[in-house]
C-alpha cells in the first residue's frame, strides 16, 4: 500500500484549487481511493492509479505525488548487501544549472538538469546511467516543479529529453564506463552534452515568470537525499569532445 497526493498546479474548473488538493491510497491489488480536501471534501474510489489520472490528470496539470518515495529509497539502499551502516547520516545535495534558453511566448524555460560530464565541488560526478534513470522516474513518480525546494509553482514540466550520443554503440560505452564519444552542442547561451537531462517547465504563474525574465530566477536546481557510505571512487572515463556549434 502506497499514499500520495495530487499537486495541482492549474484549476481548470475554479473548484478544487491549487497546490496540495486531495490525498490517496493505493492498495496492493491497485485500487485507489481518493479524499479531496477542498471546502467540499468527497471520497472517490477508482480500479487504478491509471483511471484516477485520466480523470483529474488535466494533462499533466494535476500531478501524483507519492509521499513515501523518499522513505522507499533510503530503506531500498539500507538493505544492499550491508554497504550502508545504519548509523550513516543521510546527506542532502543541491545541484545548479542555468537557464539555458526562454520562449518567451509560450512562457517555457529549458535547462540542463543534470549533466554526466560535470564534476561538482565534491569532486563528485553522475554516471550516464543514473542520470537517464533520475530523468525517467522523475517523470514517472513526480513531475513536480518547486521555488527553493519549497513552495510549489504554478508550474509544470512540459518537455523532457536526454541529450544522444553520436552513434548507439558511444551510448553503449558510457554506459559501461568505457573511453567514448559525445556531442557538445548548443542550447541556447549554453552548451550541452550528450547524456544530459533537459528540462523544459511552463511557468504560469506572471509573478513568477516576472522572476525568470529578471534573472532572479535563473537556474534549475535539482534536491536530493540519501545514506551516506563509503565506496571507492569511480574516476570519469576517457571522453573524446565533439563540438557543434549552432548555425548563424
Amino acid at each position: 500500500m502506497r499514499t500520495f497526493h495530487l499537486n495541482r498546479v492549474v484549476d481548470e474548473t475554479g473548484v478544487s484549487g491549487t497546490g496540495r488538493v486531495a490525498q490517496g491510497v493505493v492498495f496492493d491489488d491497485g485500487t485507489c481511493v481518493l479524499r479531496w480536501l477542498t471546502a467540499t471534501p468527497g471520497t472517490t474510489v477508482f480500479a487504478s492509479l491509471e483511471a484516477l489520472t485520466a480523470v483529474h490528470g488535466h494533462d499533466g496539470k494535476t500531478q501524483v505525488v507519492y509521499d513515501d518515495l523518499g522513505q522507499q529509497k533510503a530503506a531500498r539502499l539500507s538493505r544492499q548487501d550491508g554497504l550502508v551502516s545504519k548509523r550513516s547520516p543521510p546527506r542532502g545535495e543541491e545541484r545548479h544549472t542555468p537557464i539555458a534558453k526562454l520562449d518567451k511566448a509560450k512562457q517555457i524555460v529549458y535547462g540542463v538538469v543534470l549533466d554526466p560530464y560535470i564534476v561538482d565541488a565534491h569532486d563528485d560526478w553522475v554516471p550516464p546511467n543514473e542520470v537517464e534513470q533520475t530523468a525517467h522516474n522523475y517523470l514517472a513518480s513526480h513531475r513536480l516543479i518547486r521555488r527553493q525546494h519549497d513552495s510549489d509553482l504554478a508550474a509544470y514540466p512540459v518537455e523532457s529529453w536526454v541529450m544522444p550520443y553520436p552513434t548507439p554503440e558511444d551510448y553503449q560505452k558510457a554506459v559501461a564506463l568505457q573511453p567514448h564519444r559525445i556531442w557538445r552542442l548548443k542550447l541556447g547561451s549554453e552548451y550541452v552534452h550528450s547524456g544530459s537531462w533537459v528540462l523544459g517547465t511552463r511557468i504560469l504563474d506572471p509573478a513568477v515568470w516576472q522572476d525568470v525574465l529578471s534573472g532572479e530566477l535563473g537556474a534549475y536546481s535539482i534536491g536530493g537525499f540519501g545514506v551516506r557510505r563509503e565506496i571507492g571512487k569511480v574516476p570519469m572515463p576517457q571522453v573524446e569532445v565533439l563540438t557543434i556549434e549552432a548555425p548563424p
